[in-house]
């Protein structure tokens, strides 16, 4: 059997995981273990490790972050990652290694594991962002260039780390894992959802509001914030807030939203969700509001209006349920008008199509890495195609 490790950092790439995760568990071919690292161990970002522990079969934890992010302790945290990593993988040997996306730790597993002679599996890369406003492009791109096998989800990403000169046979274009969990996922009704949170009347309106920091924009991120919830305050609907990521600003969009939801009881802040929540509340509300690459990657495929604030996902390919706007408050108002009371936007959306795969990727993932894994020198032996 085959030795798997993949790297969990978060609830948000634990979704996108899970399907292959439990496809690959099920294969007589590979013995799967989940390295549960980043925000995961964090109390203050809901303790999601427990999440991970009760869908998989084998969990390790390795600590990476320290709680206080600013842009020097982020330096000490890979740092610390390190030396946790090499410790890590000097007990645990695999395989392959399996990571997913453009988080800054990511390059922690990643760069200890081609180090120690293990081929990574990078997942999403290829994907760009027009403007430089996070380190998303710098670190999916770096990350490229160390992987060994690329799994991406449009065949303009494909394309795109091909002219990095990767192999051609590295390379597979398989769509998201996102749809995989939803087509496999099984919902909450609207009671089930009024009994998880009694705060809110469940049958009446509501949104979801999910908004993380842009770096580079850290001067603005209060304004940003600000100017969301007084757009959202000129509407009767419930909001439910999901917390930010930990990227330098998060402390500040924390700070805002826990103000407005002690003194708006329309306003209901969870410390984490379940992937079986989240997509249940995506099935139910009216739309999702914030800069969340899951307004961009799943909300299509729950027909909603997906409002898409700012710069932090500018050039994605989106879905025609995708209303793109600036961060001024009468602009945000303008796109809920046109989410909850333009019917034939709201038409475009019931009829919209997810272009991001089919539903089938794990299982294209699980037969390409059957085939790939029987050479392990051969994926270590990159060559340069320019």
């Amino acid at each position: 059997m085959k030795r798997i490790g993949v790297v969990t950092t978060s609830r948000a790439d634990f979704g996108l995981l899970f399907p292959i995760i439990n496809r690959l568990e099920k294969s007589k071919q590979f013995k799967v273990k989940v390295i549960a690292t980043g925000i995961h161990l964090l109390k203050e970002h809901g303790n999601t490790i427990k999440y991970v522990k009760e869908k998989c079969q084998h969990v390790d934890e390795v600590d990476l972050f320290m709680s206080d992010i600013n842009k020097y302790t982020l330096v000490k945290s890979l740092g610390i990652g390190f030396l946790s990593f090499a410790d890590y993988l000097k007990n645990n040997k695999f395989d392959l290694v399996i990571v997913l996306g453009d988080r800054t730790e990511l390059i922690v597993p990643v760069y200890s594991s081609m180090l120690c002679d293990i081929p990574v599996c990078h997942i999403f890369g290829g994907d760009t962002i027009d403007e430089y406003v996070t380190y998303d492009n710098n670190v999916r791109h770096c990350i490229t260039k160390l992987a060994s096998i690329h799994f991406t989800a449009l065949e303009d990403h494909a394309i795109r780390i091909k002219k990095m000169g990767e192999e051609e046979w590295r390379v597979f274009n398989v769509g998201s894992p996102a749809i995989d969990y939803i087509n496999m996922c099984k919902f909450l009704s609207r009671d089930d959802l009024g009994r998880k949170f009694n705060n809110l009347d469940f049958k009446k309106p509501f949104c979801v509001l999910t908004f993380h920091p842009v770096p580079t924009e850290f001067e603005n991120i209060e304004l940003q914030i600000n100017n969301i919830i007084k757009a959202l305050s000129h509407f009767d609907i419930q909001v439910i807030c999901t917390k930010p990521n930990n990227d330098l600003g998060s402390d500040k969009i924390m700070n805002i939203i826990k103000n407005e939801c002690y003194s708006n009881p329309r306003f209901l802040l969870v410390d984490s969700l379940s992937q079986e929540e989240y997509y249940s509340l995506l099935k139910n509300c009216s739309f999702v509001i914030g800069n969340s690459s899951s307004g961009i990657l799943e909300s299509a495929s729950f027909k909603i209006p997906a409002i898409n604030i700012g710069t932090r996902q500018k050039g994605r390919v989106k879905g025609d349920n995708v209303l793109d706007c600036g961060i001024a408050e009468n602009v945000i108002v303008n796109s809920i008008l046109k989410a909850t009371q333009d019917k034939e936007f709201k038409e475009i959306c019931n009829s919209c199509e997810n272009p991001y795969g089919d539903g089938n990727t794990s299982k294209k993932i699980e037969n390409i890495l059957t085939t790939l894994l029987m050479d392990k020198k051969k994926l270590l032996m990159k060559k340069i195609t320019y």
